[in-house]
């Protein structure tokens, strides 16, 4: 009941931003961003959580079944395995954009202060970066042909690349808030950030 409380708090905040040409207050700002923040990272860790856990179910499946099978069966059966975990993959990295997606519009959304708009800017402008790099970091991922090139092709997307501007802009938007008086924790570190 409290997080519906707090979701729909931020959501008259959101409204509030959109009703009229004048900038919210710093604590409104960041109390609407910090929801948004917050309901992002749970929603793309539910993401991850997932994915993490089809992969392990797809591997130990495999593993049982290859144990007794011919060399034939085992490879035919790797090769259903890296399908399975590539279109598992494509698919939470289709899901991550939408909740990308919401991200970028209530951030839209939002009139922050004068004092912290150029932070707000770049954040927004980060996201719209990781956004663009999903496109083609699933066509990247339609082209793998082996679970080898799996960690590969993610560790060397413009998605993971992106991740390090994330983390810059929301660590400057939190100090701006800081710097103007305001308590706040957007849990800025790209270790912490869920991601597919």
């Amino acid at each position: 009941m409290g997080r519906l409380k707090g979701a729909a708090a931020a959501i008259m905040l959101l409204v509030a931003a959109c009703g009229g040409d004048s900038a919210m207050s710093m604590e409104d700002y960041f109390t609407a961003v910090e929801a948004e923040s917050t309901r992002y990272d749970e929603t793309t860790g539910d993401i991850a959580t997932a994915l993490s856990t089809q992969f392990t179910t797809a591997i130990e499946d495999y593993s049982v079944a290859a144990a007794d099978a011919d060399e034939a069966t085992a490879a035919a059966g790797l090769e259903s395995l890296t399908t399975s975990i590539v279109a598992a993959t494509t698919a939470s990295y289709e899901l991550t954009g939408v909740e990308l997606d919401q991200f970028i519009t209530a951030m839209d959304d939002l009139e922050p202060p004068d004092e912290v708009s150029a932070e707000h800017d770049e954040a927004v402008a980060a996201l719209r970066t990781s956004r663009a790099a999903i496109g083609p970091t699933i066509v990247a991922l339609d082209q793998i042909t082996s679970l080898e090139e799996l960690e590969t092709v993610l560790a060397g997307s413009d998605f993971a690349d992106s991740r390090a501007r994330l983390e810059a802009s929301c660590t400057a938007l939190e100090q701006a808030g800081v710097d103007n008086g305001v308590e706040v924790d957007l849990d800025c570190r790209s270790d912490d950030q869920p991601q597919p």
